[in-house]
């Protein structure tokens, strides 16, 4: 039944409270007392994947609380664990990123960054598709957005990129205006600003709040926080006891992906461009052929 296994690596979602979740005493016994475990196993059919959920049974609160040389020591035996089931790669939860500065030797970890691309591609593509579009809105503070704009700018849709500091883009649109031709601008972030006909896609890091006025605006908000971008898939994370927002669904979908692209191409690696295609966009490519978008787009547009 399923083709493919996978697992994932999470904290508590709330802080320990007691004596024994006192800094003296983690720094000391954490090791011993709160080793990271399978909590449980992640069944997913609707893609025919299994997972292992790997926990550490701690909150970020208790594991800051530690001297660092600790919290790192505590991070690399959740990897050990995930060693064990000799799988190639680990989907970790997307708010423990900068916990895992240090890229890993002989384990590839997954944040789930391409997988969010990927969906907000499908996402433009679908509502060009269905819908009259004037203007595609890429609201963002992201850095690592280069990439994701050029594909938004070859369609004959003028884009405007929207952030808080709207000068660090203004070098990117005019690479792109002057040496390609895309009608591209730049401008401060404002909600208000969107209209019947514009297609937003808000890549957001900090899980604001954003409100939109208007109700004739295609916008796709992409947070941690989002949820109910695919109720059956989330579903199957809340059954397993896992929180159903992006930051737990991005990282499992993208290595899903990336799994079962390896076994349709053995010789492929998907963390890598190829074809000239941005690694996002081969993803894009994957779940298209899978049919896995149906799972998402028909809710979000």
């Amino acid at each position: 039944m399923y083709e493919i296994e996978f697992a994932f690596f999470n904290l508590m979602p709330n802080d320990k409270r007691g004596l024994v979740y006192q800094k003296y005493i983690l720094n000391r016994l954490a090791p011993f007392l709160f080793a990271p475990r399978v909590a449980c196993l992640i069944d997913l059919p609707v893609i025919k994947a299994r997972g292992y959920h790997v926990l550490l049974p701690l909150g970020e609160g208790n594991l800051d609380s530690m001297d660092p040389e600790r919290q790192q020591q505590m991070l690399g035996k959740s990897i050990a664990v995930t060693r064990g089931f000799n799988l190639p790669a680990l989907a970790v939860d997307r708010r423990l990123k900068p916990r895992f500065a240090v890229p890993q030797e002989d384990m590839k970890l997954v944040f789930g960054d391409h997988f969010i691309k990927a969906l907000a591609a499908a996402y433009i593509k679908r509502t060009l598709s269905c819908h009259a579009v004037k203007r595609i809105i890429i609201a963002t503070d992201h850095e690592d957005v280069a990439e994701f704009a050029e594909y938004a700018a070859r369609f004959d849709v003028p884009l405007s990129i929207q952030s808080f500091h709207p000068a660090g883009y203004e070098a990117l649109a005019y690479q792109m205006m002057y040496e390609h031709g895309r009608a591209v601008s730049t401008s401060l972030f404002n909600p208000r600003s969107w209209s019947k006909g514009d297609l937003v896609v808000i890549f957001d890091t900090q899980d604001r709040l954003v409100t939109i006025s208007s109700r004739d605006v295609f916008a796709l908000k992409l947070s941690n926080l989002s949820h109910n971008l695919s109720p059956l898939l989330e579903n199957h994370l809340q059954n397993h006891g896992l929180e159903a927002r992006l930051h737990n669904l991005a990282p499992i979908m993208e290595l899903c992906l990336w799994m079962l692209a390896a076994r349709a191409n053995p010789r492929a690696d998907a963390s890598k461009a190829e074809d000239g295609l941005p690694v996002f966009l081969q993803l894009e490519k994957s779940a298209t052929l899978l049919g896995l978008w149906e799972l998402f787009l028909d809710k979000a547009i």
